[in-house]
């Protein structure tokens, strides 16, 4: 029997289940977490060498650290490369293809980068096999594996991130990418924009230099609009807002750049916004200065919608429809519906912070909010049929749009965020609760 030591961490990071750097006299994370750190007491763990001695080797059981490689073997690279070009190969018709998930060539450009990391590669894997799904909607085998890849790159994304080294590397920030990706086709939104916002926290802590290189600069670009609508949901400022990151995320000037380049100022504004109405009284100047912001970048986005280029791609037609509306919309293409969609719901959030600051004096703003509203709704049937993931490109234009209407359009707008299914079988994987809907902008009711 045979003592070797065990990892040293201190009692806080091991009882986190971080890495612990283990400097003295305290270690980096208990010091950033204004936490007393107890030090690193020697702890040992007895294995039976009696069996190598035996000619029978036997080696202890190594933590998830030492015994993953860092990249797949050479052969298994070679075969992922291949199922990458397959998954995301250009013929595939929209509602087929997972590519149509990416605003750009992001995820054409991932065959050339196998071996970025584990973490990366077992993501890729995870999302070949949900993109199989897919196209086999009859093989349950398929959605096993599909999960059990996706708990696998899960766990070594965790690793990935309590490494202070690998942390902020491009492997890192581009697994929690796809396994965003892969939650939005299991249709779970929550988990899809939880793991946009640790993507989000990576490249804010890596720094703009970093996205320099073209492929890195088409994650960021891909990620521009889920980095808005999570600081909008959970309530953050957006680091892309400053100076030095709206350099870099002004490159490509295509409508999705542009129109989230103009959005990024936003959650910064709502953060003010409630930052002033939870002071009671006064602050009238702050308040003029907020409203003078507010119509600012709403007259940016009214430039954007009305620009002279966009006219083709945001023509619209109109369809009978049997459901609570009396026509439905169609669009020229499901970028375009996306778009539209966002651009409806950040105008309703605009109006309706605009209403808040003037204490509901401004009609104007609530009849176009409800005319917006309308829009949103009546875009769903166009989403559900035009996406690998249907509908569930439209939860977050929804969640904006239960803020106006009456009861019984927010009961029609609950009633299909439920009906959202996962392209991989299955509902959605939580129901969308009323309570849960008016909390989400409750700082926007007058």
């Amino acid at each position: 029997m045979v003592g070797i030591p065990l990892s040293r961490g201190c009692q806080p990071c091991r009882r986190r289940k971080v890495k612990c750097d283990e400097k003295r006299p305290a270690c980096l994370r208990c010091t950033i977490s204004n936490l007393v750190c107890p030090g690193y007491p020697i702890r040992l763990k007895f294995i039976d060498e009696g069996p190598r001695f035996k000619g029978n080797p036997c080696t202890p059981q190594s933590s998830p650290e030492q015994s993953l490689p860092l990249s797949l073997p050479g052969s298994s690279s070679e075969n992922l490369s291949f199922k990458l070009c397959q998954t995301f190969r250009p013929d595939l018709p929209v509602v087929k293809s997972v590519a149509t998930l990416s605003k750009d060539t992001f995820v054409t450009e991932l065959p050339r980068h196998v071996g970025l990391s584990l973490a990366c590669d077992l993501a890729m894997r995870a999302l070949c096999l949900a993109h199989d799904t897919i196209l086999n909607p009859e093989n349950p085998v398929l959605v096993q594996q599909s999960r059990i890849q996706y708990s696998q790159a899960l766990t070594e994304l965790q690793l990935c991130v309590a490494d202070l080294e690998r942390a902020t590397t491009m492997g890192t920030i581009c697994a929690a990418m796809l396994l965003s990706m892969f939650e939005l086709l299991c249709a779970d939104f929550g988990a899809s924009i939880r793991h946009a916002g640790g993507a989000s926290r990576l490249i804010e802590a890596s720094g703009p230099h970093q996205f320099k290189d073209p492929f890195a600069y088409r994650m960021l670009h891909t990620l521009q609009g889920p980095i808005v609508v999570e600081c909008i949901l959970y309530r953050r400022r957006c680091f892309l807002d400053a100076p030095l990151w709206r350099d870099v995320c002004r490159r490509i000037q295509s409508p999705f750049n542009t129109l989230f380049s103009r959005l990024s100022r936003l959650p910064n504004i709502l953060c003010a916004l409630r930052e002033l109405e939870s002071i009671s009284t006064g602050h009238s100047r702050e308040r003029t200065s907020l409203s003078d912001q507010i119509v600012a970048l709403r007259n940016d986005l009214q430039k954007w919608r009305d620009a002279p280029g966009h006219a083709e791609l945001f023509c619209t037609t109109t369809c009978p429809s049997t459901e609570f509306f009396e026509f439905n919309l169609n669009y020229t293409s499901r970028n375009a519906a996306e778009l539209l969609c966002t651009y409806a719901a950040m105008m309703i959030l605009l109006n309706s912070a605009l209403l808040v600051l003037s204490h509901s004096k401004i009609p104007l703003y609530k009849l176009q909010n409800l005319m917006l509203a309308k829009q949103i709704c009546q875009s769903y049937e166009y989403s559900r049929v035009c996406s690998p993931v249907g509908s569930l490109a439209m939860d977050f234009a929804f969640r904006v749009a239960y803020v106006v209407p009456d009861a019984s359009q927010k009961k029609w707008i609950v009633e299909k965020m439920n009906e959202m299914a996962s392209p991989l079988g299955g509902p959605r994987h939580t129901d969308v609760e009323e309570t849960e809907l008016e909390s989400c902008f409750d700082y926007l009711k007058c």
